[in-house]
């Protein structure tokens, strides 16, 4: 089982999924909203906003708490490493 963890951890795929899907998401969020700006006679429907919108405030909570939930059980792991 720590053999697999350590696989994981040394994968640089693993590691990029969550920021790569979050920073390309917020791209597209960006892109969709100059393109909905009329500046080329283009108009996206209101659902596909919603419907985006939706995902990247989801994805922002996501990644943030499971960044969050990550280190504190890295402390508490380092914590009762030590205690032992």
């Amino acid at each position: 089982m720590q053999n697999m963890r350590e696989i994981l951890r040394d994968n640089k795929f693993t590691k990029l999924v969550r920021p790569a899907s979050f920073v390309s998401l917020l791209i597209f969020m960006i892109i969709f909203s100059i393109i909905d700006g009329n500046y080329f006679g283009i108009s996206i429907k209101e659902t596909y906003i919603k419907l985006f919108g939706e995902i990247l405030q989801t994805m922002v909570i996501f990644y943030f708490t499971s960044r969050g939930l990550e280190k504190i059980s890295q402390y508490i792991t380092k914590d009762k490493d030590t205690n032992n």
